[in-house]
């Protein structure tokens, strides 16, 4: 057995002038007690053939004051029980882009390989005469050639260093003219932005279609389109925070839904349609507010055309144009269609056109003919303009059978929304008490997972060491 040994109490120094080469042929370990500190001021490379392994115990830190470019072959797996990042302004990433960028990364893609190809050939052949200076006579290797190369292996590490760092350098230099790092038009984008808020969006260019969901002051913003709505960027910036053109207009198509942070939920496009089935009971459709409009509106426009359907507290109101209007309240219906008008009430009943008309109430039925001619039926009798009285006494009724079975229809549909307003309020009932129930239990797990997490800390931490 063969070997040097250093051993140093104190501080030990080494001054290399010119270069330093060092082969290790079997195994290398290098263990330090204290703080271990590595600095260099020129080009620097690092390369495993094999494996690698890099076990950190505590914490670690890693800082880049420049561009850092990475070039992954195979797929990489990460593995953690939890991943954060903090007090960024931004964070951006996109996969796939547009015709022209996609050409250029497939330049860049060969340009790395190329340089990497390089770097692992120099590195295999300083290897291989590594290899072969352990077996050769020291004696006669006294220059450092190895056998399989021809020039010093100090030279060889020197240049895959260059290589090596140049290459990144050349490729980040590239890179930043050809504006690979502004991906302004990627296939799909995920982007938080500190003042811009969250996007996630696609763009696809065959079939063509964009859709995406944008998170910001505003509220929430979905978007869908088969037409091409453009990213939005703003200037010297690689975040991408919505669409240029929004969706569900005549022009784009496609729809779009803003939950808006001023309370009032959007949706544009060009239809909406809700299929509600169940298996038990009836399916419904539920919508509760103090004021409802419903506005057919002219063709290609939102402007209302003036039909109309408007519920309140003070009643229904249907409108067709300024001169047919239907209105219910509570205590009438009133129904107008230019000169003609009718109205109904709890006691009474018109119906007229042109200034005739015909008034029913409990103790008077009354024809009139303009204001002059009138026929009025009272329990007394017959009354022709006031000239002419037939006697007749009885007390009215309601003999019609069509109106008493219209009033009894009324009373049981009366009955039976008023059922249907019971279950549904039954339902809402259970429904918030099974999502509070939710919301507290999902609240309880994750502090109890979080005061295991920190027990599961405090028992694996290593006992100090006895004073």
């Amino acid at each position: 057995m063969s070997g040097i040994l250093t051993s140093s109490e104190g501080k030990a120094q080494h001054w290399y002038g010119d270069g330093k080469t060092e082969i290790l042929a079997n195994t290398n370990l290098e263990i330090t007690y204290g703080v271990k500190t590595e600095v260099t001021l020129g080009l620097k490379s690092d390369f495993t053939l094999a494996s690698q392994t890099e076990v950190t115990v505590g914490s670690k830190i890693d800082a880049f004051l420049g561009i850092e470019f990475g070039f992954k072959k195979a797929i990489e797996l990460n593995s953690a029980a939890e991943g954060e990042f903090f007090f960024m302004d931004s964070y951006s990433g996109s996969v796939g882009a547009d015709p022209e960028k996609k050409a250029a990364w497939l330049l860049l893609r060969k340009i790395t390989l190329g340089i990497l190809v390089l770097q692992t050939g120099l590195m295999t052949a300083a290897t291989i005469g590594a290899i072969a200076t352990k077996a050769y006579d020291s004696e006669k290797f006294e220059e450092e050639h190895g056998p399989s190369l021809g020039i010093k292996l100090g030279y060889v590490a020197a240049i895959a260093n260059l290589v090596a760092a140049l290459g990144p350098i050349l490729i980040i230099l590239y890179a930043k003219f050809k504006g690979l790092g502004h991906n302004t038009q990627p296939a799909a984008v995920l982007t938080m932005d500190a003042d811009g808020g969250a996007f996630l969006g696609t763009r696809k260019l065959a079939p063509l279609n964009t859709g995406g969901i944008l998170v910001n002051g505003n509220g929430v913003q979905i978007s869908s389109a088969n037409s091409d709505l453009q990213y939005k960027t703003p200037p010297n910036t690689t975040s991408i925070l919505g669409f240029q053109t929004d969706a569900g207009s005549a022009l784009t198509g496609g729809s779009r839904l803003e939950v808006s942070s001023d309370g009032v939920t959007r949706i544009y496009g060009k239809g909406l349609q809700a299929d509600l089935l169940t298996t038990a009971g009836l399916a419904t459709h539920t919508v509760n507010a103090e004021v409802h409009l419903l506005n057919v509106t002219a063709p290609g426009t939102t402007t209302a055309a003036g039909i109309g359907l408007t519920l309140s507290d003070a009643g229904a109101f249907l409108q067709a144009d300024p001169d047919s209007s239907v209105a219910v309240k509570a205590d009438s219906v009133d129904a107008v269609i230019d000169v003609s008008a009718m109205r109904l009430t709890d006691d009474s009943s018109y119906i007229g056109t042109g200034g005739n008309s015909l008034s029913i109430n409990a103790g008077e039925v009354s024809l009139n003919y303009g204001e002059e001619v009138s026929i009025k039926l009272t329990s007394i009798g017959v009354n022709i303009a006031g000239a002419i009285e037939i006697l007749a006494p009885g007390a009215p009724g309601i003999t019609s059978a069509a109106l008493t079975s219209a009033i009894a229809d009324v009373g049981t549909l009366k009955a039976a929304l008023e059922t249907a307003k019971a279950d549904i309020a039954t339902r809402e009932a259970a429904h918030d008490a099974l999502k509070t129930s939710v919301n507290e239990l999902n609240e309880a797990l994750v502090a109890a997972r979080a005061e295991i997490s920190a027990l599961s800390e405090k028992v694996n931490q290593p006992a100090a060491p006895a004073k």
